[in-house]
């Protein structure tokens, strides 16, 4: 039963998302139908409209496209109507889905738009991993979105690691990743779902996309958000 997935705790965060008014991504797209609720498409799988919840590896995963090839990037996933000049891919999936798809499995969201002052501290919330797939014929490609951004201090890629899934937060009876857009974020966006963890993300200009790592523009892809235990992120130096 899906209901064994949800504490009450968790139930009570469901509760208040889905009976927020109207949402204001898809009332910028009034043609968009509803999307279905919640089903088990098979044991230990669901759905929620696009979104795959895996229980069993406690994960879930969505499509997005390639959005940009170059330039500096603030985002690596946005909603189709949010910062999309700003970000490496972009997905008709709504903020709001992902976020209940996560509650489902657990996730320990911070819930909050205070993040430290001090930099050298992460974000607050739980640590995911971040993976990116496509398919070029018969042939799948794999990887980390890390690969996705360059830092240009460094010159390499991101570091491999995880993420901070600090799950935005509510203002005005308003889901505030769901109002702008923001999935996962490389600059501090307590706004967004997802934060980077490592240094440099104060700085708008630091990132920028790695070419070398995509598929063409437009490309349809699958991510794949997967739960860490719940720990605290290190300090950086």
């Amino acid at each position: 039963m899906i209901n064994l997935l949800v504490s009450t705790l968790q139930r009570t965060a469901l509760c208040c998302l889905l009976t927020l008014p109207a949402l204001e991504l898809r009332a910028a797209n009034p043609t968009n139908a509803p999307e279905p609720g919640l089903h088990q498409i098979e044991p230990g799988m669901f759905a929620l409209g696009q979104v795959r919840i895996d229980k069993a590896r406690r994960a879930v995963s969505f499509p997005a496209q390639v959005c940009l090839r170059e330039g500096t990037v603030e985002y690596v996933i946005v909603h189709k109507a949010g910062k999309t000049h700003e970000s490496v891919l972009s997905t008709e999936v709504e903020p709001q889905q992902i976020h209940v798809a996560l509650l489902l499995l657990g996730v320990k969201a911070a819930n909050t738009n205070l993040f430290h002052a001090d930099v050298s501290i992460p974000p607050p919330g739980q640590t995911v991993t971040i993976g990116i797939s496509w398919k070029t014929g018969e042939q799948e490609t794999r990887r980390r979105i890390e690969d996705l951004i360059l830092d240009r201090e460094t010159k390499k890629p991101l570091t491999a690691g995880p993420w901070v899934y600090n799950g935005s937060h509510i203002f005005e009876k308003s889901f505030v990743a769901q109002r702008d857009g923001s999935i996962v974020s490389i600059r501090i966006d307590p706004d967004a779902l997802v934060n980077n963890p490592r240094p440099g993300r104060e700085k708008d200009d630091r990132f920028s996309v790695n070419p070398d790592a995509l598929p063409p523009k437009d490309t349809v892809v699958q991510i794949t958000i997967q739960l860490e235990p719940a720990r605290a992120v290190e300090k950086t130096s």
